[in-house]
């Protein structure tokens, strides 16, 4: 559970905020008042599955246009934090329809991204059991086919990405086979593979790239997922 305090301009608390924005509660109703009435500073706890981040709180006043004076947020665990921001890209990060057409689209702008950075990468998309899109950059090898098949079957299997169940197994100090009785030969928890979440249906396939160092896989799928998403 994280803390957030804001001071309001002139005195207030979130119950005054409430009252000259009656949407409020329903527009936020995981924020929960643990001050009383005509304190100038308010202090909510956020609830953890709603993955709030600081830049959720700034929207959240600018929105409403509140007179905030000052905002702090406390800290919580930095590896608690890593988990809930990569949880909130696959909430946040999910295509309306995914089809060949889809498939080809990101795949070729990773393509493209790959020869303006010199990446030497291999990229997989993969709609369930089929292959939708494959290429390698010069600097791959057999090897890189070999990683995008563990990281898609530990994928396929968990249905979050590979970089959140790696830094999850991180966080608990256990590895694959403590945890979940899995071989690493066969699942890597290793960054570089993000499901592909349809809206109002779930997880429908995968897209893969390995080459880089597994942060670095991770950031550049999830790039191209953001920019495909952005020019729809």
């Amino acid at each position: 559970m994280s803390n957030i305090h804001i001071t309001f301009l002139g005195g207030g608390t979130m119950e005054d905020a409430t009252i000259a924005v009656p949407e409020l509660r329903d527009h936020y109703p995981k924020f929960i008042c643990s001050a009383p009435c005509q304190l100038t500073t308010c202090m909510f706890a956020i609830d953890p599955d709603w993955y709030c981040k600081r830049w959720d709180i700034l929207h959240f006043i600018e929105y409403f246009d509140l007179p905030v004076r000052s905002l702090a947020l406390e800290k919580g665990n930095p590896m608690n934090e890593i988990l809930e921001r990569l949880l909130l890209e696959e909430q946040q990060l999910q295509f309306s329809s995914f089809n060949e057409q889809t498939a080809w689209q990101v795949g070729s702008w990773l393509v493209e991204y790959a020869i303006q950075n010199k990446f030497p990468i291999t990229i997989d998309i993969r709609r369930g059991e089929q292959q939708l899109f494959h290429a390698s950059r010069p600097g791959t090898s057999a090897d890189n086919d070999e990683w995008i098949k563990r990281k898609v079957r530990l994928v396929n299997r968990f249905g979050h990405s590979s970089f959140y169940l790696g830094q999850l197994l991180k966080s608990e100090g256990k590895s694959i086979e403590e945890k979940f009785l899995l071989p690493e030969s066969e699942y890597a928890p290793h960054g570089g593979c993000f499901p592909i979440m349809l809206k109002g249906t779930g997880m429908i396939g995968t897209i893969t790239v390995s080459g880089l160092a597994q942060a670095d896989d991770h950031k550049v799928v999830v790039a191209a997922i953001s920019h495909y998403l952005e020019g729809k």
